[in-house]
């Protein structure tokens, strides 16, 4: 079928008028050009990055090799990423924060598979239970590696800290429980803290008896009034988690676990606040069933994280 000079479409529209002046001016060609993403400085691009996230950043760097290489080579951007999704306790730097990302996120996903963050060997360290009473019968290592409980002196029932190692880890969360009816001063509170270097055992104690700054009074005021809503305060980032025994079984122990903002570190201290006295004993103590740290390992990680004295 022929068409017809009516039924062709007009192409009138596309047609641009020569008599119809232009918005930047007659004859500059300059000012009439697209401009081009690749065209921005740097610096704005590396600040568009960031507000695109990892997952738009590594979108945009399928458009082509400039973008891939900007996104690639930003270490200041990667920096951001990694902190904003994990807790990094202290200070450090990285020749290769993209790395550093990467072996966390993987990480974190397999925390979040079917098998999941599981238990994690650990080595204790150090605790602040100078007189030992029972390191013979209940010693603190019992509670982390299963073998028993843990009990600490007698009228040492409050501020006990203990510090334990767990290697470059990304922990995601904590588990903690109290001894058989046996034991008469069953743990009640605690706090857990995270860090790369190794800290001294009085790294925590702004938090003894009911906190001593108004930051850690809020903290720890809130667990023992709201354990069940209680979050922890970011501007404190070393402090992880916190665990609370509300009520106490009659007849066996109970374990309870909390998960955690994903947090990158080598240590873990834990600091007992206080105990269930169930008999009203003057000389009493913290008895501790069990104490778990739960995350994925990552040995390889510590290659790229220098951590800053």
């Amino acid at each position: 079928m022929h068409e017809t000079p009516a039924s062709r479409p007009s192409l009138a529209y596309a047609q641009p008028n020569p008599a119809s002046p232009t918005k930047r001016g007659d004859g500059d060609d300059s000012e009439s050009k697209a401009l081009s993403l690749l065209d921005l400085p740097e610096e704005l691009l590396t600040r568009t990055y960031a507000l695109c996230g990892a997952t738009g950043v590594g979108m945009c760097s399928q458009v082509c090799v400039q973008l891939r290489n900007l996104a690639w080579s930003s270490n200041t951007l990667w920096q951001r990423f990694a902190t904003e999704r994990f807790i990094i306790p202290e200070v450090v730097e990285s020749h290769n924060w993209r790395k550093v990302y990467a072996f966390a996120v993987a990480a974190e996903r397999a925390a979040a598979s079917p098998l999941g963050a599981v238990p994690l060997p650990v080595a204790f360290i150090a605790c602040n239970d100078h007189e030992g009473e029972f390191l013979s019968s209940f010693p603190p290592e019992d509670a982390f590696n299963g073998e028993g409980s843990w009990a600490t002196s007698r009228f040492l029932n409050e501020n006990v800290d203990a510090v334990v190692h767990c290697g470059y880890t990304l922990v995601t969360g904590f588990a903690a429980a109290t001894p058989t009816p046996f034991f008469s001063n069953p743990l009640k509170d605690l706090l857990v803290f995270a860090f790369l270097r190794e800290p001294h055992i009085k790294a925590t104690e702004a938090f003894n008896n009911g906190g001593q700054d108004d930051l850690s009074k809020k903290i720890v005021g809130n667990l023992q009034r709201f354990p069940q809503l209680y979050e922890p305060f970011p501007a404190r980032t070393e402090m992880v988690a916190p665990i609370s025994f509300i009520s106490l079984p009659e007849e066996h122990s109970i374990q309870v676990s909390t998960s955690c903002k994903p947090v990158i570190c080598k240590y873990i201290s834990f600091k007992l606040l206080s105990s269930h006295n169930t008999r009203q004993q003057d000389d009493a103590n913290i008895d501790v069933g069990n104490l778990q740290v739960h995350g994925i390992p990552l040995p390889e990680i510590g290659e790229f994280l220098e951590v800053i004295e």
